[in-house]
């Protein structure tokens, strides 16, 4: 079945908007999840929702992201289209505007429960469970397959486990927004460090996340930052996801906080502004 197709099956029967504020997004790997879709968009300006969708005559799941305008949804697509979120499979994301905007989502009960059965559902035979999974929500536990791991087994590093698992509050009060107000990148900004941080402690624990490349630490007013390169979009995204607040045995103020960077490591920034430096490398 054809993501065309899809499209015309799934992009119907949104709410009544006469104009299109919502993108259909193909060229997802099989096994993605609604958090890596919801952090994609979220730095985008308008962004609301987002959901994955599957259908049992296709094993690529697609995607839905709903903006407040239809000039928003469009500046998030042309900024996105074509990026390569999987390189290992070889896909590119194809992203346009969908026949008719999605319904929202009914909002997610406390004891909806990502440790027990949505998990179960979420990692099912095709990689997710279809419409309603309590992961896309950041006000939800924080939770998932990726995280979860990376606190049972300590990551490569072993040290302790990360803060913020058991609720979304504990990422989105030193950050703000997940990933930050950049588009998505590559590289990632690392900062929140401690006076002690140093090369050894950040490589080792960058090292437990797929697709990472390299690392450059520097001092900006007295206090360590650094840049985290990583293969593709999708392992950065799943780097913020896993390492969001992780407590490093040197830091003393809180865990690193994790944002995209203003640009790609190697690559003059584009934002030319007095403290561009604390982000752009």
């Amino acid at each position: 079945m054809s993501d065309a197709s899809i499209k015309e099956e799934r992009g119907g029967g949104g709410g009544g908007d006469d104009v299109v504020r919502t993108l259909f997004i193909s060229g997802l790997p099989q096994d993605v999840q609604e958090r890596e879709l919801f952090n994609l968009f979220r730095p985008c300006d308008g962004y609301e929702s987002s959901q994955l969708q599957v259908t049992s005559r296709s094993v690529h799941p697609v995607g839905f992201a709903t903006f407040v305008d239809q000039p928003s949804a469009l500046s998030a697509r042309d900024a996105l289209n074509g990026v390569i979120f999987d390189p290992a499979a070889g896909l590119k994301l194809r992203i346009e505007l969908a026949k008719a905007n999605s319904k929202p989502k009914r909002a997610r009960t406390e004891d909806g429960g990502v440790n027990g059965t949505a998990d179960k559902k979420f990692r099912g035979s095709v990689g997710l469970a279809p419409m309603s999974n309590p992961l896309m929500d950041p006000f939800a536990p924080y939770s998932g397959p990726g995280i979860m791991q990376h606190a049972v087994m300590g990551g490569s590093y072993g040290g302790p486990e990360p803060i913020g698992i058991g609720s979304a509050s504990g990422v989105m009060s030193s950050g703000g927004k997940l990933g930050g107000s950049n588009p998505p990148c590559t590289t990632l900004f690392v900062a929140n460090l401690g006076p002690t941080c140093n090369e050894l402690e950040l490589r080792d624990l960058f090292s437990s996340c797929p697709g990472f490349v390299k690392l450059r630490i520097q001092m900006k007013r007295g206090a360590p930052v650094a840049f985290a390169e990583f293969q593709d979009i999708h392992s950065s995204t799943m780097a913020i996801n896993q390492l969001q607040n992780y407590m490093l045995p040197s830091c003393d103020r809180g865990g690193v906080r994790l944002e995209y960077a203003k640009s790609r490591m190697g690559l003059p920034s584009r934002h030319q502004s007095n403290d561009s430096g604390d982000r752009s490398n």
